[in-house]
């Protein structure tokens, strides 16, 4: 007697082991699971290319499964990386090459962002004292020689200049340490708020503070939105870096793969934001609620893929590292040997090379940046040349004092 099921049961487990294999293969029923990574960002413009790169699924397309949290400040999302409750996050150049940090940069999030500003009222004092162009328009770069005269008033009776930022460990902290250094004036760096009678003011002197900046007639003002924007942080030294991926370099070594795919998806999505106006203006529509500054302070001078600018280059990163050295925030002992090597460990090229390849499109650039890229003249004319770091940070006559 003809008996058709064991034939058809046979031809339904032929089947279903075709389908799981194609399903394997193609990302169907049986994909393998998508790898967990926890990402910190807050809401400041180098988080662009971590969500555009999750709202346009290109995480997902690598089979990467983001949990995303927002915070207060990259110090924090730091100090999440340090103790595991983050794998990846968005930190400051400056804060991935301190001691206690652990954690390595396959990619820069945003170049050339933040800028100094002055109160309005430090402005109307600024002005008269301005180089002009032919046609009577503020010679620019604006020199901080203007700002002499006004910081000089503090001994006719007007309270001392007091210079807000964001976090000692801000690039912006940097670049207005060093325009304000370059005409002589001396900031203090100090963790602490500073008040107007402060024992260390001198006649020509300008205090750092972190704390909140505040709307006193002759207060300054770096980075914050009120007042009159003075000087951008490219035109101190062009393709600064400011906002950096990094990840816990015990989970790097572990999740190398993963880490690869991250930085893929963010180059992607990086290159994509850069391509037109029209896709930034896109963006600024997209991420209303998360960074709603997008539209404002992404302007055409910030890159955040363009040329290869997610390539974490180690010129920029000693030129950073020289700074923090001259300032106290690493030993003044290092050599030019120890400078190179704490930043090859932190700025893991390698990564993003790999990333970059794994992409549809070839990145434009990537050699230049990485390889040959010499950094211009900066603002005061001074050229830094990366093999001698140490040196050069000791060069500065301004300093912490």
């Amino acid at each position: 007697m003809f008996r058709p099921f064991p034939l058809l049961t046979a031809f339904a487990i032929l089947a279903l082991v075709s389908c799981k294999k194609e399903g394997s293969e193609s990302g169907g029923l049986f994909a393998p699971k998508a790898e967990m990574v926890r990402v910190g960002v807050t809401s400041d413009l180098g988080a662009a290319p971590i969500l555009i790169a999750e709202k346009q699924g290109l995480f997902g397309n690598a089979n990467v499964k983001l949990t995303l949290t927002t915070h207060a400040s990259t110090e924090e999302i730091r100090a999440q990386l340090a103790n595991g409750l983050l794998d990846v996050g968005m930190i400051t150049p400056a804060e991935a090459l301190l001691s206690d940090s652990a954690v390595v940069v396959p990619h820069i999030l945003t170049r050339n962002e933040g800028r100094v500003s002055v109160s309005k009222d430090v402005w109307s004092q600024m002005k008269f004292h301005l180089l002009l162009d032919a046609e009577g328009a503020p010679l620019r770069p604006i020199s901080a020689d203007a700002l002499i005269p006004v910081a000089q008033a503090v001994g006719d009776g007007n309270p001392p200049l007091t210079f807000s930022v964001a976090s000692l460990h801000d690039t912006s902290t940097y670049t207005l340490c060093y325009w304000l250094g370059a005409v002589g004036i001396t900031p203090i760096i100090n963790g602490a708020p500073i008040e107007p009678a402060h024992p260390y003011l001198g006649a020509a002197s300008v205090a750092i503070s972190t704390s909140p900046a505040t709307t006193t007639a002759n207060q300054g003002y770096a980075g914050a939105a009120q007042g009159k924007r003075v000087i951008a942080n490219s035109s101190i030294l062009r393709d600064i870096p400011t906002s950096v991926l990094a990840c816990a370099e015990t989970w790097a070594d572990a999740n190398r793969e993963t880490l690869i795919k991250v930085v893929a998806s963010v180059i992607d999505a990086g290159n994509w934001i850069d391509a037109s106006n029209e896709n930034r203006r896109q963006v600024g529509t997209d991420l209303a609620n998360a960074l709603p500054s997008f539209e404002k302070e992404a302007t055409h001078m910030v890159s955040f893929g363009t040329n290869a600018s997610g390539a974490p280059d180690h010129n920029h990163a000693l030129w950073i590292a020289s700074q923090m050295m001259r300032w106290g925030q690493l030993p003044e002992s290092l050599t030019d040997a120890e400078l190179q090597a704490m930043v090859m460990k932190v700025y893991q090229a390698d990564v993003f090379k790999e990333a970059a390849a794994t992409l549809d499109t070839p990145l434009q650039g990537s050699d230049m940046r990485l390889e040959k890229q010499s950094l211009a003249h900066l603002v005061d004319g001074n050229v830094f040349v990366p093999q001698r770091s140490s040196a050069y940070a000791r060069s500065f006559e301004i300093g912490p004092k």
